[in-house]
């Protein structure tokens, strides 16, 4: 008669051991780590810590959820509402870059970015109908688009989904620029060159158009980085070599960056050596070069964006071994 009782606790242990490997296997939380700021002077300390770490994308996920959560606090405060979409933008933008060099995909790593990107999407869209309900501040509206274009930039979705939404904001942009030229200090203006530079000419591209933008983009801010390569991108794309050469020289003369602006300028710079010698430069392709790489030493903790396979194979392909191009 104590067999059948045996066979249960036989049952019990396979069935319990089985659960275990599972939650073993369970990939942690996205969320994991990320502070819980209880007064308005621990979050500013906490947010401001996390997402000046652009490197990070455990960081940027922190500032978003807590920024998310302080806005869904104070739902009236549209200064929180335009902190918080800014935070899931950030994290959006970055997943993007990262997914960019990322050759092989799979694994628990792409599972985990996976997830981030889905908990900057939805924290976004709840974010931006709520701002949706403010009128018509052209900040707010043109952030909102910037939203609704970094929601469709990655690999995780359909490219005819992000040519539907890319070439359907081009109108109300440009709409939102005329009337206000300097918008998002010069931020509408490279969204909308880098729009016409990207899409197709069926969807709307056009590098004339483009360049327009990018150089009106710089004029608001010739000390922004991110402005300066694509006004230089957009000048080589025409083949307009004698002007891009001086704005990719004055990428190479800029100082130090702000530590909030390092993995950026890192980016930007890597764009910078390309375009110096497409341009024909060869001697600036590689101070540009020399200049990225001393940044790259004296903050290691930034990302290279040299292509890796993200299931953890690092630079080499998983099945060959061999190293990618």
């Amino acid at each position: 008669m104590t067999r059948p009782t045996t066979l249960r606790h036989g049952l019990l242990s396979a069935l319990l051991a089985v659960a275990a490997v599972h939650a073993m296997a369970a990939p942690p939380s996205p969320t994991a780590g990320c502070a819980k700021p209880r007064t308005p002077e621990a979050f500013e300390a906490a947010f401001t810590e996390a997402t000046v770490q652009r490197h990070s994308l455990p960081a940027l996920t922190c500032a978003a959820v807590m920024s998310f959560n302080a806005a869904t606090a104070a739902p009236k405060s549209m200064d929180l509402q335009i902190l918080a979409l800014d935070a899931q933008i950030n994290l959006l933008e970055q997943i993007q870059l990262q997914l960019e060099t990322q050759t092989y995909q799979g694994g628990d790593a792409y599972e985990d970015i996976k997830a981030r990107w889905a908990l900057g999407i939805r924290q976004g869209k709840a974010l931006s109908a709520r701002m949706a309900k403010a009128g018509s501040d052209p900040m707010i509206a043109g952030l909102r688009i910037i939203f609704d274009l970094v929601s469709v930039s990655s690999s995780l979705v359909k490219p005819e989904d992000a040519y539907k939404v890319a070439s359907s904001a081009i109108g109300p942009l440009g709409a939102l620029i005329d009337k206000n030229p300097k918008l998002l200090d010069g931020i509408g203006e490279v969204v909308l060159g880098r729009l016409y530079y990207q899409l197709p000419e069926t969807a709307g591209g056009d590098l004339d158009k483009a360049v327009l933008h990018f150089a009106k983009a710089h004029e608001i801010n010739r000390k922004q980085i991110v402005f300066q390569r694509w006004y230089a991108e957009g000048l080589v794309a025409v083949g307009r070599m004698n002007e891009a050469r001086p704005v990719l020289a004055r990428m190479a003369a800029m100082g130090e960056p702000e530590p909030l602006e390092r993995q950026s300028y890192a980016d930007e710079l890597r764009a910078g050596v390309g375009l110096a010698g497409r341009a024909g430069d060869a001697a600036l392709s590689q101070e540009l070069a020399d200049k990225r790489r001393a940044l790259l030493k004296a903050f290691p903790e930034l990302k290279t964006r040299a292509p890796a396979a993200i299931s953890g194979h690092g630079g080499a392909d998983p099945l060959t071994g061999k190293a990618v191009d």
